[in-house]
Order: C-alpha cells, then structure tokens, then sequence
C-alpha cells in the first residue's frame, strides 16, 4: 500500500518546476510534462575520486554529451554492487518501492522502474506544477526515513544529487525502458526482466 500522504513533509512540495538549473555541478531541467530517466544512488555506492576521475575525463564535451558520458560511467560502477547495498536487505526495496510509487497518478506518472541493490532508476512524467526536484527529495527523504527504521540505522542513506535525461523521442525512450527493465539481468541478478522483484517489467506498467 502506498505511505500515507502526511509522510512527505508539504514544505518540499508545490514550489514549482525551475526549469533548467544547477546544484553545483550536474544541470537538471525541471520541467512538467517532460518524460525524464532519473537515478539515485547509496552515499556510499560512489567514491569520490571516482566521481572526480570520471568528470575530469569528459570536461571537454559539450554539456549534454559530458551529462550522458558521466552517467553511462556511473551506471557501469553501479552495477557491479559497489557500497553497502542496503536495498537487498529485508523489505528496504518494497519500501523504497513503495515510497516512489506513493503519487503515481496524482503528481506524476511513472511508466518504468527498478530498484537495484546500491541505486534506484525511474521513468517519470511529472504533472503541471510540480517541481521535479522538490519531489525527488521527497522521495529520498520518506525513503530514507522508512529504510532507515527497517535498518535500525541513522545516517544518510541516498547520495545528495541525482541524474536526470529527458527523453527526446521515441528511440530514446525505447532505448531507456530497456535499460530500466533489464538493468538487473545485465548486472547478473536476474535471469530476466519479469523474475526481478522489485521493478516495473513484472507489471508492465505502462506498456
């Protein structure tokens, strides 16, 4: 069952899209009715001289291309279960599952998903007036919270920024719902999208 509303704090919603903007590093564009291919990942999935490396190699792109250079790095590093991988503990990603999916239809529709054990990815149209940024820290924070008690820990439990591609066209977004749906059978979790627990392919949400 969905969590109740009351778990998101009203402070961190309804502030409205920003469009395009930046956190320091990362651009984002926050926008509604843009379909937008979002990660999230463990504090502690991603060092930070890895990270530094990575954003060293690809400073002489142009923004979107170092942007996509960047997370096609990250996403290889995630997959192979670096950090603690909290999410494969006992009921931490029907939680967090749980938590992403709390407004589906209301505030925004998600049309793909998977929780890995050390990140989360989503396929996600957000609604008119409705900040995807203020949104997302919803998300990480109810998240966290719940994760947290299942745990018995206290700490951060996501990194603070995310990753985010607007779909362009159809190809792209075919593109993408493939990778969502078998990013676990890719990492060797899974023998296909359906037998993974804990994402969209066993629902076909969307198709």
């Amino acid at each position: 069952m969905p969590f109740n509303q009351d778990s998101f704090c009203p402070s961190q919603v309804r502030s409205g899209p920003k469009g395009w903007y930046s956190r320091g590093y990362l651009p984002h564009r926050d926008e509604p009715g843009v379909l937008q291919f979002l990660t999230f990942h463990e504090a502690d999935a991603l060092p930070r001289y890895l990270l530094d490396r990575w954003r060293d190699e690809v400073a002489h792109l142009a923004p979107e291309r170092r942007k996509a250079a960047e997370q096609q790095r990250i996403m290889a590093h995630l997959d192979q279960g670096e950090g603690a991988c909290r999410l494969t503990k006992p009921g931490v990603a029907e939680t967090i599952e749980r938590v992403l999916l709390t407004f589906h239809g209301t505030r925004y529709d998600v049309e793909a998903w998977t929780i890995m054990p050390n990140h989360a990815h989503l396929l996600v149209r957000f609604y008119d007036d409705v900040s995807m940024t203020d949104e997302i820290k919803a998300m990480k924070g109810v998240s966290a919270r719940e994760a947290n008690k299942i745990l018995g820990r206290t700490g951060r439990l996501w990194y603070r920024e995310f990753y985010d591609r607007y779909i362009r066209d159809a190809d792209h977004y075919s593109r993408v719902r493939a990778y969502i749906d078998h990013n676990p059978v890719k990492a060797g979790l899974s023998g296909c999208p359906q037998d993974w627990p804990f994402g969209s392919a066993r629902h076909q949400m969307g198709a």
